[in-house]
C-alpha cells in the first residue's frame, strides 16, 4: 500500500513523502527469500572452506584453527536448517 504524507520541511515549508507500507505477507516473503539464499551460499561455501582447510595446513596453526572455525560456523548453518549432511 502507498500513501503520501505530509512533514513539516527545512524552515517550517510542508514536504510530501511517499511512505510504502510493508504487510506481513511482504516481510514473510522476504525472510523466506533470505532463508533460501543464505541455505544456497551455506551449501556453496562448505565445500570450499574444506578446500581451504587443506591448504591452511601448509600455513600453519593459527590458519588451520581459522579454517575449522569458518567449518564449523557453516555447518552450525546447515543443520540449523536441517539441510545437508556434516561432514
Amino acid at each position: 500500500m502507498t500513501r503520501l504524507r505530509v512533514i513539516p520541511g527545512s524552515r517550517g515549508l510542508p514536504t510530501t513523502v511517499v511512505i510504502r507500507q510493508s504487510t506481513l505477507d511482504d516481510l514473510v516473503d522476504e525472510v523466506t527469500a533470505l532463508e533460501a539464499e543464505a541455505i544456497d551460499l551455506t551449501d556453496r561455501a562448505l565445500p570450499l572452506a574444506r578446500q581451504l582447510a587443506l591448504i591452511a595446513t601448509v600455513h600453519g596453526p593459527t590458519w588451520s584453527a581459522i579454517a575449522r572455525e569458518l567449518i564449523g560456523i557453516l555447518e552450525r548453518q546447515q543443520r540449523r536448517h536441517g539441510h545437508g549432511a556434516a561432514a
